[in-house]
């Protein structure tokens, strides 16, 4: 089980021109970088779900077994990533 569920938002990212697959890639990079695993999944199975959720993802959820999980710094880094892409 991952550390890190994301559901990306394919509609969302269409409507601002990022390619959801170039999403996902950079996503998981960037997490991994972080020393963490990152799933991308059709729907969430962690508990621990952000009630706000980054742009171009529609579910952001954290694993209970990690809590050192940085999960502001992960959100920005979701975020940050969706705005260079859609410029």
């Amino acid at each position: 089980m991952s550390d890190v569920q994301i559901v990306i938002d394919t509609q969302s990212c269409v409507e601002h021109n990022v390619s959801p697959a170039e999403f996902e890639q950079k996503i998981k990079a960037a997490i991994t970088e972080l020393g963490f695993t990152v799933g991308i999944e059709m729907r969430a199975t962690h508990s621990n779900i952000l009630a706000i959720h980054p742009l171009g993802c529609s579910e952001l959820a954290f694993s209970h077994a990690r809590d050192d999980l940085p999960k502001h710094e992960i959100y920005q880094i979701i975020m940050d990533i969706f705005h260079q892409m859609k410029q």
